[in-house]
């Protein structure tokens, strides 16, 4: 009160009614005396009136409970903007409501089992609360609040606010559901943006690539088209704010921006606009929105979509149902109230007259016009005498009114005392039905409650794929494996069309059927899915749920089973081409004697037909004339039927003559090998073996055995490619718990048997010149020694002199020696040990008995510290087939060593082994010394540094279709874009265009042979022609050809051998385009 009586002191001294500084104090002190005395009297006649006063009853409290449940977080403007409109219509203090405000933070929490967690913990939070009314605010809440309605709040009406036109489940028409829709007024903020910006050239809109951005793209077309002018209209969708930033650059300042939709970063995540608005304000161009919490953030402003009054409007449809209006009689409000809304600093920015503005318009960051200090004082002196007036006119009609009020309640409550006591006889005993009534019905509820959850969490958490559609052939129904099926969001996979799943046929039938509903049909089907078939099995059954009738399914992954099968299928058409290019007959029959497989080479060779013989008896009756050969053979088969290991005393060859059809006597060696449930009879010829002894000359053919090897590597390679590959990229979509990974895990173990067995026959059976290299062998030994020993509980251990000799070999030949003497050692310590690898300068003459041409050598030693070998095994170590390994894991059969003396042999070197049952095994390998300097070989040294995981566009060439379709999926799944081309011309004039764009190749892979077209030689030199600098990868089945060890001299920068894994596949091309030392070759 002082500060006032001294503002109404101060005007009165300068309007000049005391001329005295004393005469001011006096007056002061009286007016301040007076207005005391009449504020203490009004005071205390409200007191005494209200103090008095007889309560009025009031009506029994009746307390309405409603749920406010948002999608996203507190403090985030657009839903506390909602919030603030819906508490100023509930929140009014004169409605007895308890409003529960719930935050579902979607924006920030991102997990696919979110809702049912949600829907657990409102389940155990609200179990004792009584809803009225759920009011939900965006599309997150409304979808978990009709997901899950009939669970927590059955029967209890649902309002929205800020869910766009859009949004599927308002299509759906479901019950007790009414709210609010976003309208964005696109037309209404593009006219006021070109009125207040005439110069306007060009309008730039920010949309994102959604379905409801898709809307708002058509609808600013029209808007545009409204406007009658020539502007230059772009629509960016999901734009990269850096990207952007660099074209507002460049860009003149005629151009008006319109933020439909947000910025995202280069890695995709959503720029909050927050952060993205106030970066583009710097640019200094007229910015407009569609909806309020833009603004602030540095926006002009616009017709904006206003969450206060989404959540208002929302709030008194809530109260009309509370009020007990039906909610089918509150139609969805399709217009949103949008306002005219702006920035007041932003428009003194770029100096807009707020007179220019529509009418109603709404300014923040207005500021308030102060009044004078002497309009206030004189509003103070008129208020307070005014203010005592009202107070006891007030009084006087309260007191007038008390007595009659006094009357009336004395007589009301006489008569409510005589009703209250009848009407209480008669609750009490209602009351006690109704208790029992109610205990009855919980009971009931708590029953039905618990057995839908319990089907809820089965139908979710079921292993396989469960659906219901309804009559529009939409899932009305579905479970989280459905979605993970299709590789899509939520929302995609409620708008898809359950005919492309079901045909429309079998669905029609269902639906349109009259009969009994467990008729169940099944089905299976192929779908692509982003790039990858998959293959399942359904089974659907027509159900009637609520009068109405449905079709449920549930279905079962078969990709891996029929994978598994397919890849047994193609091994088992691998082993049969082996058979057929094999020079030896062979025949396969199992342990009972049937003959399952003749070879072509039997039938050329003795001219039978398969209809001569049906069993191993028989074809030796008709083979076999002498009849003691005959016997000495069916009992060696014995042998081998009656065991599964092959050991020496299986592997003893029989020799003899033969018959065939014609009567010709032909000498040969029987073999009988048992394998798993066969048995396996190898006749081989041995004419020469007679003629010549053990040294036999080289056929004159030679050039055209080395060509078939050729071919057969190049065809089985490939295959064995599209096996592998597709088990590395199935192998991507399970998890090692899954019972299928560990079949595709044997299939891949066997397959790289497969490709190691082709490869030993190969390597044993062809001659020709090696692909050598001179090189200093330690650096490759120690490599291959490494990955090797890297999973097992062996270690290397090396000696060398520092002036070693180079030596000129074939890298991956010697690699396979080195391989196949350390793959023996570990299997001679399964308990672990050292192997001692040493390296030396030798010189070897005549008295040391070598099988070698005197000079110089250098040796490499091998020592393991195994139980050795019998005396009587070593004269038969490196003979073919000869093996002393058991059944199991470790059996084969006995070339690895054969292959290894027949490698070393070729190079002109030697292969020694000495063994001792105390100290082990040890292999000596002597190769000629090469008489030139050459440069250490750093490549084959680790690397300390990690490779950079990068991806780009790979170019693939390769005349197998097979093999461009499983070498694509695997490098799209690493991450890099694929382009194919089947033959060299093609792949150049690929590579070309490319390069004219602006996007060229990282890298090409090439195959070595293409038929009918131009191969992988020649497609390089027309490449390096056009890119001196590119990137190429030499990739081949047929490891002799020069061309895959010298790959550098003919301008690849590396090779790749048919087949490989996913993952050597990846670390070639990581080498190659992010390794500095590869690129520099």
């Amino acid at each position: 009160m002082f500060p006032i009586m001294r503002r109404i002191s101060k005007v009165f001294v300068k309007q000049g009614y005391f001329q005295y500084e004393d005469k001011v104090k006096r007056r002061e002190k009286s007016v301040r005396t007076g207005l005391y005395l009449s504020l203490s009297v009004a005071c205390f006649l409200v007191f005494f009136a209200v103090s008095n006063a007889v309560p009025i009853p009031q009506p029994p409290d009746q307390n309405r409970h409603v749920l406010i449940i948002n999608s996203y977080h507190k403090g985030y403007p657009w839903t506390d903007n909602v919030l603030a409109g819906i508490e100023s219509v509930l929140k009014d203090g004169k409605s007895n409501i308890t409003l529960h405000i719930e935050f579902m933070d979607t924006k920030r929490v991102v997990d696919k089992n979110y809702f049912y967690h949600l829907f657990l913990y409102y389940r155990s939070k609200f179990e004792k609360v009584r809803f009225d009314l759920i009011i939900v605010s965006n599309k997150d809440a409304l979808n978990f609040a009709m997901r899950y309605r009939d669970l927590l709040f059955p029967k209890i009406p649902v309002v929205f606010c800020g869910v766009d036109a859009q949004n599927e489940i308002l299509r759906q028409k479901a019950p007790l559901v009414t709210g609010v829709l976003e309208d964005f007024d696109i037309k209404a903020t593009l006219d006021i943006a070109l009125k207040l910006h005439p110069n306007t050239r060009e309008i730039i809109a920010i949309n994102d690539g959604t379905a409801i951005g898709a809307v708002k793209k058509q609808i600013f077309k029209d808007a545009l088209a409204a406007t009658g002018k020539n502007l230059i209209a772009t629509i960016i969708d999901d734009p990269v704010l850096e990207d952007f930033e660099k074209l507002l650059k460049d860009k003149d300042k005629d151009f008006v921006v319109i933020l439909m939709g947000s910025f995202r970063e280069s890695s995709g995540a959503a720029v909050p606009i927050e952060v993205s608005t106030p970066i583009l304000t710097r640019y200094n161009i007229p910015l407009y929105a569609l909806v309020e919490y833009y603004l602030g953030y540095g926006i002009i402003g616009g017709k904006l979509i206003s969450g206060f009054h989404q959540g208002m409007l929302a709030a008194k449809m809530g109260l009309k149902i509370l009020q007990g209006e039906p909610v089918d009689r509150i139609p969805v409000e399709h217009k949103s109230q949008n306002i005219f809304m702006f920035d007041y600093n932003q428009l003194m920015k770029f100096g807009i007259n707020q007179d220019t503005l529509p009418e109603g318009s709404i300014i923040i960051n207005e500021p308030k016009p102060v009044p004078s200090e002497d309009k206030k004082i004189k509003w103070e002196v008129i208020a307070v005498p005014f203010s005592l007036a009202i107070i006891a006119t007030f009084l006087v009609l309260y007191l007038l009114s008390r007595k009659r009020r006094e009357e009336l309640l004395g007589k009301l409550s006489r008569d409510h005392e005589k009703k209250i006591e009848a009407r209480t006889e008669e609750l009490m005993k209602s009351n006690t039905d109704l208790k029992l009534k109610i205990t009855e019905m919980k009971q009931a509820e708590a029953g039905l409650v618990e057995e839908r959850l319990k089907h809820l969490t089965l139908f979710q958490r079921a292993p396989s794929p469960f659906f219901v559609v309804n009559r529009d052939y939409r899932y009305s129904d579905f479970n989280e494996k459905m979605v993970e099926l299709f590789e899509c969001t939520l929302e995609e996979f409620r708008k898809m069309d359950a005919s492309n799943l079901i045909p429309k046929k079998l669905l029609a039938r269902l639906f349109e059927s009259q009969g009994p509903v467990n008729n169940m049909e099944s089905f299976e089907t192929q779908l692509e899915v982003r790039g990858k078939t998959k293959r399942f099995l359904f089974s659907i059954v027509p159900v009637v749920l609520s009068g109405e009738r449905f079709v449920y399914g549930v279905g079962q992954d078969m990709t891996q089973l029929i994978q598994s099968q397919d890849i047994s299928k193609q091994q088992e058409k691998l082993l049969e081409k082996l058979f057929e290019v094999l020079p030896d007959a062979a025949i396969i029959s199992d342990r009972e004697g049937t003959i399952k497989y003749v070879s072509e080479g039997f039938f050329k060779v003795f001219g039978f037909s398969r209809d001569d013989f049906q069993s191993i008896d028989a074809w030796l009756q008709k083979v076999c004339s002498d009849e003691s050969l005959r016997d000495v053979a069916m009992n060696a088969w014995l042998r081998a039927v009656k065991t599964r290991n092959i050991g020496e005393e299986i592997l003893q060859p029989i020799e003899g003559k033969l018959a065939t059809k014609d009567g010709a006597s032909l000498e040969r060696e029987l073999w009988f090998i048992p394998m798993d449930d066969m048995v396996v009879s190898l006749i081989r010829d041995i004419t020469r073996k007679k003629v010549y002894g053990e040294r036999a000359p080289v056929s004159r053919n030679q050039e055209s055995v080395e060509t078939l090897a050729a071919g057969i590597a190049h065809d089985f390679n490939n295959l064995l490619l599209v096996i592998l590959g597709n088990i590395s990229l199935a192998k991507t979509s399970l998890t090692r718990e899954d019972k299928a990974f560990e079949h595709l895990i044997d299939a891949e173990k066997a397959s790289m048997m497969t490709k190691d067995l082709i490869q030993q026959l190969i390597t044993f059976s062809k001659g020709g010149e090696l692909s050598k290299r001179a090189m200093v062998i330690t650096s490759l030994v120690m490599e291959i020694t490494r990955s090797t020993l890297s999973n097992s509980n062996i270690r290397g251990k090396y000696t060398m002199s520092d002036d070693l000799f180079p030596v000129e070999v074939d890298e991956g030949q010697i690699r396979q020696v080195v391989h196949i003497i350390l793959r023996n050692a570990m299997e001679a310590m399964p308990q672990g040990g050292t192997v001692a690898i040493s390296f030396e300068n030798v010189k070897v003459s005549r008295e040391d008995y070598l099988p070698l041409k005197q000079g110089d050598y250098v040796k490499i030693s091998f020592q393991d510290q195994g139980s050795g070998i019998k005396k009587e095994h070593l004269e038969r170590i490196f003979d073919p087939y000869f093996t002393t390994k058991d059944a199991g894991s470790q059996k084969g059969v006995g070339l690895g060593l054969a292959i290894a003396y027949s490698i070393v042999k070729k190079h002109g070197g030697h292969i020694a082994v000495e063994s001792s049952l105390v100290r082990g095994t040890t292999f000596h390998i002597y190769l000629p010394a090469f008489g030139k300097d050459v440069i250490h070989d750093n490549d084959l040294t680790e690397t300390a540094e990690a490779v950079m995981k990068k991806k780009g566009r790979i170019l693939v060439m390769d005349d197998a279709k097979s093999v461009r379709d499983v070498t694509g999926a695997m490098l799209s799944y690493m991450g890099y874009d694929v382009e194919f081309a089947r033959e060299g011309r093609e792949a150049v004039a690929i590579y070309r265009a490319a390069k004219e764009s602006g996007e060229p190749f990282d890298a090409v892979i090439l195959d070595l042979t293409v038929s009918g077209g131009m191969g992988g030689k020649e497609t390089i030199e027309l490449l390096i022609a056009l890119d001196p600098h590119i990137k190429a990868i030499i990739s081949s089945g047929f490891s002799g050809d020069p061309i895959m060890s010298e790959y550098q001299e003919y301008g690849f920068k590396t090779a790749i051998l048919k087949p490989y894994k996913m993952e050597e596949l990846e670390e070639v091309l990581e080498r190659l385009i992010h390794d500095s030392d590869l690129k520099n070759l």
